[in-house]
């Protein structure tokens, strides 16, 4: 039987080699949203896939990364 897909949000990755044109591949559905993302949300995830990082990049990010983490986390 097909699953109810009206008005369920899900989460999908961008997979180049998936099924071209779609490229969309369905991660889950997302129980825990009751809308999804605003446009504007979509279209910086899309830009930012277009614009890529090189794991360069990436690296020189690390250290912020966790320090932002562990702030958040001793918020919690």
């Amino acid at each position: 039987e097909q699953a109810q897909l009206d008005g369920r949000i899900a989460e999908v990755v961008y997979d180049p080699e998936y099924a071209p044109p779609a490229q969309w591949r369905m991660m889950r559905f997302r129980e825990d949203k009751d809308h999804g993302n605003h446009m504007s949300v979509v279209q910086r995830i899309i830009d930012s896939i277009k614009d890529g990082v090189s794991l360069d990049e990436l690296r020189s990010f690390m250290p912020q990364i966790r320090e932002n983490w562990k702030h958040r986390h001793n918020e919690l």
